[in-house]
């Protein structure tokens, strides 16, 4: 007999645990799939460029187990945005 299972139980996370479920008479096995990364990160720091001082802020998002994008806002000292960038990462 072959059954097929929902994609989402099949996917793959970083923890998947399986627990019986005696008193639930239509699934007597519980899937649980737990993902325990964290997909956005944010960031500040000091950056200088040009002899001028600048507050880089970022946000990244990881969509993927090595793949992230990341938006850096560059703020001068008198609080507007002079200039930014977008990255596209890849871990190794």
């Amino acid at each position: 007999m072959t059954t097929s299972l929902p994609a989402a139980a099949i996917e793959k996370t970083d923890r998947t645990v399986v627990a019986d479920q005696p008193d639930n008479k239509d699934y007597q096995v519980g899937v649980y799939k737990i993902n325990l990364k964290k997909n956005y990160y944010a960031g500040t720091g000091v950056g200088v460029n040009d002899g001028k001082v600048y507050i880089p802020v970022a946000l990244r998002r990881n969509y993927d187990k090595d793949h992230a994008i990341e938006l850096q806002a560059n703020i001068d000292t008198q609080g507007k945005v002079d200039g930014g960038q977008i990255m596209w990462k890849v871990g190794f």
